[in-house]
This record gives C-alpha cells, structure tokens and sequence, in this order.
C-alpha cells in the first residue's frame, strides 16, 4: 500500500488561484475592495475576496494549495479604521469591512520589500545582468 501521494502539477489550474483556500461557512459577510462591494463566506481572506471582486493583489507565498502564513508581505493592504499594513493572505473579512489593495503608501511598501529581495539574490551578489 502506497501511502505518500504524488505531486501532480498538472492537476493545478494556476489560471484560479485566488492566493488562499475557500472557507466553508453559511455565514456571509459582505466587504468592499476598492470601493466594489463583495459577499464572501464568513472567514474568506481579503486576499481572497480582492481576486473574487477581480483586484491583483502581488503575492509571492499565497496560493489556494496551502494555509497562509504571510511570510512574503507583497500582499499588505490598507484596512478603514485599523493602523499598519496587514497580510491579505492571513487578514480574515468581517463585515463592512473596507480595503484599498493598490495606493502610493503599499506601492512603497512592496518596492521596499522587493529591494530587499533582490539585494541578497545571486545575480546581484556576483554582478550578473539583471
């Protein structure tokens, strides 16, 4: 009896990625992503709820295959009412909830941790081109 299952990436479909996984709730709560009103199952991730509603939200380490843990933090967003720059992926939606997904603030924010990204990466270490 064989009890490791394969990997098959193949099965995945990465066109429908919307960074975390469902969450079965009957409960729905409805938020707004920039501005657009979405109804999702109570405890859906804003990550997820921006894909629903169609806004991109960058993510390095989210997708639907596995928990979120929030380690990449491209996928901060702003929260009306709350102070910082949470992690779509591990922020759950509660109700009336409103989240701005692009604005000059997390454009920094994201640059900023790109650069530091980069700044260890091999082809910067040993002055590949880029």
């Amino acid at each position: 009896m064989n009890m490791v299952q394969q990997f098959d990436p193949a099965q995945l479909d990465l066109s429908q990625d919307y960074g975390t996984p469902a969450i079965n709730s009957e409960v729905e709560v409805t938020v707004h992503i920039d501005g657009m009103p979405v109804t999702v199952p109570e405890g859906t991730s804003v990550m997820r709820a921006a894909a629903i509603a169609g806004a991109n939200i960058p993510k390095l380490c989210a997708t639907d295959n596995v928990e979120a843990f929030g380690s990449c933090r491209l996928c901060l967003v702003e929260i009306e009412g709350r102070n910082g720059t949470p992690a779509s992926c591990t922020t759950p939606c509660q109700d009336g909830m409103s989240v701005k997904t692009q604005t000059p603030r997390l454009d920094k924010l994201r640059k900023g941790v790109m650069e530091l990204y980069i700044s260890d990466h091999p082809s910067r270490l040993f002055n590949l081109p880029r």
